[in-house]
């Protein structure tokens, strides 16, 4: 039932208590039910009223959804982002940990090609001073080899 159609029936109500209590004119009825939809207008409206607060619930409801839903995406796609910009931070710091062990290694090489280069330095100068002398070594069998000459 529409809303003039509550209103036209609460009316006809009025109209009809005012009459047979009252036993009222017609005339004098009209004016009485003029006041009392005066006073009682806005009462009348309670079940649009009624209906458009659950519109309004249900919109509610739809839009604290929306939100929520709106939220979730905005957090997993900050999450996405964050690994994103993690993961690029990580080859970010294993390229530069590489080029760092690269340059250790080039640098351990060079100094143990130095320090070999020494050592075969130190080793010829120790041989040169070492006097020439032929050793025969000895291995289970006490005759030396004898020498075809």
């Amino acid at each position: 039932m529409t809303e003039d159609g509550i209103a036209k029936v609460v009316e006809a109500k009025v109209r009809k208590v005012l009459e047979e209590i009252l036993d009222l004119p017609t005339k004098d009825a009209d004016d009485l039910v003029q006041e009392i939809k005066a006073l009682v207008g806005p009462h009348v409206e309670i079940p649009r009223l009624k209906k458009e607060l659950e519109e309004l619930k249900l919109s509610r409801t739809i839009e604290e959804r929306d939100i929520k839903h709106l939220v979730k995406m905005k957090e997993e796609k900050l999450a996405i982002e964050h690994q994103k910009s993690e993961l690029t931070l990580k080859t970010e710091y294993k390229d530069k940990e590489m080029v760092l062990q690269t340059e250790y290694h080039d640098k351990v090489l060079k100094q143990l090609e130095v320090g070999r280069a020494d050592l075969k330095e130190v080793y010829a100068n120790i041989m040169a001073c070492l006097p020439n002398v032929n050793m025969v070594m000895r291995t289970g069998n006490p005759d030396p080899p004898k020498k075809d000459d």
